[in-house]
């Protein structure tokens, strides 16, 4: 038997003998330190961490990596057989780092660009890109990137490490033999002190008891959250007496396992007890159980496992660590899964003396247990009282961590829907006009109608699209434009194609990136994660009482208006505002009300900063914020302003800021600063050739660089400073060595001239005072990207307006934070339609948001960081002293301003003394600032729905056709004019009917959604509130009218600020009836029903405003006025035959009269002397009619037309109800969508994709909406709702 086994044994070192290279796959892994492989016929392979590299940190950055079942190269150490373990190297593969050429050649003073690793207490490990390791001093980073220029100070052979100093440290070679490489340890910053502890977020959340437990723990060891366990004191831990352990374990199989021995002998239990006792690498680990007296310890290693109690004797002196079981290699799983726990739950790296002794050992006769048991209990204490604050610290991720989980599904569910539905949710386009290009590429104009539909911006890129089968195939994109009052397309020019391709129809759609979601996802996980580190912050909401009150100083205002105001208030809130934000220490909230001149506080407020030496970061949730304050800021060229984004997003008169045009504006300085940097070089060896002394010396070349420095422009400081390092560095060189430099200066004037943009970067970003970005657009820059870069403060504009997610980003990148916004005005942007849950594929239907309840939802994606904190200011959890609300208003006309400041701020936001003046005189009835032309007295003034969203031709005919042209009429500027709505159908449906209109067509009007004008102002803001519902005919549900609510008005946040966007005149057309009738709204949160019957009576006070009925306007503008306008000779029209004329003379009819819009227009027989209506006398009165207009006679108010035919009724039908639903069959599936039929037998297509169609059956009958009826061709478009 032994023979056989001798025989295998020989037969395995053969074939896996010591330095066999194999190849074997991981079958485990056991933090923090082992591998386990499989190997061969039952043997297993085991690599620990140590043997993974040559250097330390290289070894665990490689075990991070490794997973099960990774298949890995090794070098055979070491055979077990006994315990069928084979042990394996990796590190033997290679070289030390430290016995290569590539260590041999690195001399002192060579630089690297290394990326930081990780901070420890007093260092930090950093890492080169050619992998190599070294450590630096955490005096030298604070506040650097985590990428960061360093030079060589000293190798350290024994560890494979490099110490590094900063490459631009500026010292004597020499002094380097002084510097002391610091220790590496494992503690985290907020452990480092327990003055760093107290005011970190765990000190802040921590008892009293909690406290105290760690201050003892600093008092005893300043090192106490070191991983590492050391004492002054020698653990003695002992055999039990009569355990197996001992006479088993440890001397019939230890000694041969460990000493090659089968003997057992006193001798060989010494020398095994001794090996023991000197192993290095224990980890150790003790236990308090509970509330009993019961104590226990482990300790062990990759090989030995010893576990045991620790037995107190009743004086509480006499202390025993006693062995009660003892275990080796990994036979035992008990063992193994014990290991894996204490990985887990912390165990310490045992540096202590150690020693091991028999049962029969004497232990030490003094009280050194005693303190040792204390401190491993008290060090043990600290650190699971740090664990256990760091699971309950964190009040945002407490509080707003579902928030922000519903934010990260809502952003996945938008990212989903760009990915699968921006084909599906293509617009098909029938017909297209060749136009001339204003590039050298192809142009096409498009539909006016389906430009609207798309909801362009200034300008944005589509992608066109053909279908082969049911597949998308794309042709080519463009940029579409709105010029002229028409839609063009330039084709990519790179992309070129045969414009015959789209002649049998195209899809359009919008091309939409997803990258600003998946910004906000990675932000979001590293909040969750805690790599977004804003302790600074959180500590403050955990304890409001911490909040340090903004010291007010005595300040010079910069502004003018700013400081007349404090000499005539000294305590107006805009002044108090600018102070506090100035003397804020931590956090502080300015809540902006329209037009009260926020801008003005934050450009002030950064004046200040700057002159006090702060950098500073702007940031806001969207571009016009941000491009704002800018604008604001750069009338003070004393200050170096950078702008970080996408320059197709900033503005125009801005892009000037941004890094690229910065490097191009500064190159003719950088230029002059070289050439000077070699005249200095040379006008020092010039004044060394002629023997000035010491102090003429220094004099000479200090003038002189005094002179060169008046050369530059806003980098002189910068270049001065350089200028003088030079003439230090030039001290003591020898003329040989001065003549090198010389020709190593004209060197690099030669070669830098390629390099004007690597070099000057990192100049201008030192020297930049205020950096403006998106809170996600400031991710895009690689500077400020950098997690450790702090600015001293950051300003968030419209704050309100940012979501919890995008305000972290900002939040972090500032030691502290002033918060610039308005809950009262726009919430974080979002598309209702995604949340509607009537809509199937809705985000709360959807398996994104399903989890969710509808009232979380709501909460998550319309609340903001900047609510956050006002909603704990309101219930008295933080305090008032550090938010103030700017109180004066001096946009709006107090008319105007009043309504606003008592409807949303409670009456709080005064008048300022000059808004008087904010008038324009126009005859009536825009005499008056508030004029509300009420449709409910009109022939139609309800809504309508075209498939989209809700749009009102009764309200867009009233603007276009009444409103602007009188506007027009009193010389008003366009540019001064807005017209805004809630819905984007009634936006499009508003630019239609401008575009329609002669009278304003051409004129360049904003009309837009709300979400594009906070921040904005106009002298002239035209509101369309487009929801009106007639309540008397509302359906039944349940045995209950269901009332139609008014939606997107039941805002009032979005009311505010439509309604302060107008500085001298807002007028307000909608349906009076509708609007202050209490079914149209849910009053529960906001009575919005007083709120309109305000409005309203506000309009009606004399002085103040005027109602106007739009009904009654005969004299305002007649039929035949707006007939004229909208129509022209030659137009189709229908009528319907009112009557027909008789000559009183003769009795006979000479022709009919046709009743068209209001307007009577005559088919007479006979015009200009030739037959004209031959057959009007072949149809009954109340026909309906297509006519022809021939004349128009602007002189007699006269409309001639000719009858062309009659019109079916059943299309007439379909007409006077477009934009609403009816039932229809599905009859044919065809190219481009479904043909359907109505109940009258009209048939229409309703385009849509071969997939959506798809969904539908021959013969199934299903709602659609009306879109278009064409009476003249017969045609009749549908829309299938979702």
């Amino acid at each position: 038997m032994e023979a056989n086994q001798s025989i295998s044994e020989l037969e395995f070192t053969e074939k896996f003998g010591r330095g066999s290279v194999i190849e074997t796959t991981i079958i485990a892994i056991v933090n923090p330190s082992q591998i386990i492989t499989d190997f061969y016929e039952g043997f297993i392979g085991r690599l620990s961490i140590l043997n993974l590299s040559w250097c330390l940190p290289s070894g665990e950055a490689e075990f991070k990596k490794f997973k099960v079942g990774d298949r890995i190269q090794c070098v055979v150490l070491d055979i077990d057989f006994q315990n069928r373990q084979v042990i394996l190297s990796q590190k033997h593969l290679t070289k030390p780092i430290s016995d290569t050429l590539t260590w041999e050649r690195i001399e002192r003073g060579d630089e690297f660009n290394v990326e930081v690793v990780e901070s420890y207490n007093n260092t930090t490990l950093v890492k080169t890109k050619e992998n190599l390791f070294g450590i630096i001093s955490n005096n030298f980073i604070n506040g650097s990137s985590d990428k960061i220029r360093v030079k060589v100070n000293s190798k350290l052979d024994y560890s494979d490490l490099f110490s590094f100093v900063p490459a631009s440290l500026d010292v004597e070679i020499d002094q380097a033999d002084e510097y002391v490489d610091p220790e590496i340890n494992f503690i985290e910053n907020e452990l480092v002190s327990f003055y760093n502890f107290k005011n970190s977020i765990l000190g802040v959340y921590a008892t009293d008891e909690q406290l105290s437990i760690i201050k003892e723990g600093f008092e005893q060891d300043d090192r106490i959250f070191s991983k590492e366990f050391k004492t002054n004191f020698t653990l003695y831990i002992q055999f039990e007496l009569g355990n197996a352990s001992y006479e088993t374990t440890f001397k019939q199989n230890a000694i041969p396992y460990f000493l090659n021995d089968t003997v057992v002998s006193l001798e060989n239990e010494n020398k095994l007890l001794e090996l023991l006792s000197n192993q290095q690498h224990y980890w150790f680990k003790i236990n308090a159980r509970g509330n009993s007296d019961k104590i226990d310890f482990s300790l062990y290693n990759e090989d030995v496992n010893f576990f045991g109690d620790v037995i107190i004797g009743k004086d509480k002196k006499d202390i025993k660590f006693t062995i009660k079981k003892f275990t080796f290699g990994h036979s035992d799983i008990q063992t193994s899964d014990a290991k894996k726990r204490f990985a887990k739950y912390g165990a310490f790296l045992f540096s202590n003396k150690i020693k091991i002794i028999s049962p029969y050992g004497t232990l030490p006769f003094d009280n050194s247990h005693q303190s040792f048991l204390n401190y491993a209990l008290l060090k043990t204490q600290c650190f699971e009282t740090v664990n256990y604050l760091k699971t309950e610290a964190g009040e945002i991720l407490k509080q707003e961590g579902r928030t922000l989980s519903i934010i990260d599904k809502f952003l996945e569910y938008q990212i989903s829907l760009i990915d699968n539905e921006a084909k599906e949710n293509a617009v098909f386009i029938d017909k297209y006009d060749r136009v001339p290009s204003v590039t050298q590429g192809v142009a096409i104009k498009i539909p006016n109608n389906i430009g609207d539909s798309l909801e362009i911006e200034e300008q944005t890129v589509v992608n066109l699209r053909v279908k082969e089968g049911d597949k998308f195939k794309r042709l080519t994109d463009g940029l579409l434009s709105f010029v002229n009052n028409e839609y063009i397309i330039n084709l990519n020019s790179l992309r070129p194609i045969s414009t015959e391709l789209l002649d049998e129809g195209f899809y359009l759609d919008k091309r939409i990136s997803t990258k600003q979601f998946q910004i906000q996802r990675e932000i979001i996980q590293d909040f969750l994660d805690k790599k977004i580190k804003i302790d600074h912050i959180e500590a403050l909401l955990v304890k409001p009482e911490r909040v340090k009150t903004p010291i007010l100083k005595p300040i010079q205002f910069k502004n003018e208006d700013l400081s007349r105001t404090e000499k005539e208030d000294p305590t107006n809130n805009q002044v108090n505002a600018v102070k506090k934000a100035v003397g804020n220490q931590n956090i502080f909230l300015i809540q902006g009300p329209p037009g009260t001149g926020k801008t003005t506080v934050i450009a002030e407020i950064i004046q200040q900063l700057v002159e006090k030496g702060e950098k500073i970061l702007v940031s806001g949730q969207n571009h016009v914020a941000v491009d704002n304050v800018l604008e604001k800021l750069s009338q003070f060229p004393k200050l170096n302003l950078l702008r970080v984004g996408n320059p197709d997003r900033i503005d125009k008169q801005l892009i000037k800021y941004t890094i690229d045009n910065l490097v191009e504006d500064y190159k003719i300085d950088f230029k002059k600063f070289n050439l000077n940097q070699l005249s200095i070089t040379e006008e020092y060896t010039r004044c060394k050739e002629l023997g000035y002394d010491k102090n003429e010396f220094r004099t000479q070349l200090n003038q002189f660089i005094n002179s060169l420095v008046n050369q530059y422009g806003v980098l002189k400081d910068v270049y001065k400073q350089r200028h003088f390092i030079l003439l230090d560095g030039l001290t003591g060189l020898s003329k040989t060595e001065l003549n090198e430099t010389t020709e190593l200066l004209r060197k690099w004037l030669d070669e830098s001239n390629n390099e004007y943009e690597i070099l000057l970067k990192p100049l201008i970003y030192n020297s930049i005072d205020v950096v403006f970005a998106t809170c996600i657009g400031i991710k895009s820059d690689e500077v400020f990207k950098e997690k450790n870069f702090k600015f001293d403060t950051v300003i968030i504009d419209e704050a309100g307006k940012a979501n919890i997610a995008e305000s972290l980003v900002a939040i972090e990148l500032g030691q502290k934070v002033i918060l610039v916004g308005d809950q009262k005005q726009l919430p974080p942007y979002m598309d209702s339609s995604l949340i509607d849950k009537a809509d199937n594929q809705s985000f709360p239907n959807s398996v994104y948001g399903s989890e969710f309840l509808e009232e979380e939802i709501l909460h998550a994606l319309k609340s903001s960081f900047f609510e956050f904190i006002v909603n704990r200011i309101n219930a008295e959890q933080f305090p008032k002293d550090n938010m103030e609300m700017l109180n004066y208003q001096h946009r709006m006309h107090p008319n105007i301003g009043q309504f606003v400041s008592e409807s949303f701020y409670d009456g709080k936001v005064k008048m300022g003394s000059r808004t008087h003046l904010n008038r324009i005189e126009m005859p009536s009835p825009f005499n008056k600032e508030v004029v509300f032309f009420d449709t409910s007295n009109s022939k139609n003034p309800f809504e309508q729905n075209d498939g989209f969203s809700a749009k009102n031709n009764t309200e867009s005919e009233t603007i276009s056709e009444i409103i602007l042209p009188k506007l027009f009429e009193s010389d008003i500027n366009p540019s001064s004019i807005a017209i805004i709505a809630p819905y984007k159908s009634q936006v499009a449906n508003i630019k239609n009917k401008i575009n329609k209109s002669e009278s304003c067509k051409f004129k360049n009007i904003d009309v837009s959604t709300l979400d594009s004008f906070q921040g904005k102002e106009y002298d002239i803001i035209v509101f369309s509130f487009t929801r009106s519902s007639d309540h008397n005919n509302a359906p039944f549900e349940n045995g209950k009218r269901k009332y139609s609510k008014v939606g997107f008005l039941d805002d009032a946040r979005r009311l505010n600020v439509a309604f302060s966007r107008a500085k001298k005149k807002l007028i307000l057309v909608g349906n009076a009836q509708t609007l202050t009738d209490p079914r149209s709204h849910f009053d529960k949160i906001f009575d919005y029903t007083k709120l309109f019957k305000t409005l309203v009576k506000l309009s009606k006070k004399d002085g103040i405003g005027n109602f106007v009925n739009v009904a009654d306007l005969h004299d305002f503008k007649s039929p035949f006025e707006l007939f004229c306008e909208k129509y022209n000779i030659g137009d189709t029209v229908i009528g319907f035959l009112k009557a027909v004329g008789t000559s009183k003379s003769t009795g006979k009819p000479y022709g009919a009269f046709i009743e068209i819009e209001g307007q009577i227009a005559l088919a007479p027989y006979f015009h200009k002397n030739q037959p004209l209506n031959r057959n009007f006398m072949n149809f009954d009165v109340g026909s309906k009619l297509l006519c022809n207009i021939c004349e128009i006679n602007q002189k007699d108010k006269r409309i001639t037309v000719k009858i062309e035919r009659l019109v079916n009724s059943k299309l007439i039908e379909l007409y006077e109800n477009i934009g609403k639903s009816i039932l229809v069959e599905v009859i044919k599936e065809v190219n481009g969508g479904l043909l359907l039929k109505t109940q009258n037998g009209i048939i229409g297509l309703a385009n849509l994709t071969i997939k959506e169609a798809k969904k539908y059956k021959l013969g199934q009958k299903i709602n659609a909406i009306i879109l278009n009826v064409n009476v003249d061709n017969e045609k009749v478009k549908f829309k299938i709702p979702r």
